[in-house]
């Protein structure tokens, strides 16, 4: 059987998630002509430490991939996984995106799979313009796994903390507790 055109192998697809330790860490890379690529590293906090544990996945994922766009309707935040990064694949290219860096793409919409996101600058900040503009356009799941995220991947050293800081700045409109503990538990 298949899901979304990938073949479906439920162990496959969950023993590295089962029996190696830790959780992926994928970077998304907007390329500005309507094209995304992603990487996936073994998330380490701190980044630079040594990895003493052999795994016969190498410390790599099959990752089911949601996207959401600023086109999005609410509807288009399933579930369902529109990619798969596979666990032999170094990188993936997701399309179908929007051309324009100031329109936000979001990856991992409603916490799917427990993996982080880093995304790069200007989708960062097309991500925090739109909360600052509008943030119930971004489903509460979402705008807390995007600050938890940035948090967690600034005190590991990935992303600067001041680059965290900036996921707070919609805060004053927020009316859910989520997003608050998010931000506040760090």
């Amino acid at each position: 059987s298949t899901a979304d055109g990938y073949p479906l192998d439920i162990k496959t697809i969950m023993d590295p998630w089962l029996n190696q330790m830790g959780f992926p860490l994928v970077t998304m890379t907007r390329n500005g002509d309507g094209t995304a690529t992603l990487t996936q590293n073994y998330f380490l906090h701190p980044p630079n430490q040594d990895i003493n544990l052999a795994s016969q996945w190498n410390y790599k994922w099959t990752i089911p991939i949601t996207v959401v766009t600023t086109a999005s309707s609410e509807a288009d935040w399933s579930a369902r996984p529109s990619a798969w990064f596979d666990i032999a694949e170094t990188e993936k290219t997701l399309t179908g995106l929007p051309v324009s860096l100031s329109e936000w793409v979001l990856i991992n919409a409603r916490q799917l799979m427990y993996y982080r996101v880093n995304y790069d600058d200007s989708n960062r900040a097309a991500i925090v313009s739109q909360l600052i503009s509008d943030h119930t356009k971004i489903l509460i799941e979402s705008r807390c796994s995007f600050i938890d995220d940035s948090f967690t991947i600034a005190r590991a050293s990935y992303i600067p903390e001041t680059t965290a800081m900036e996921t707070t700045r919609y805060l004053g409109n927020e009316r859910h507790l989520n997003p608050w503990y998010a931000a506040i538990k760090y």
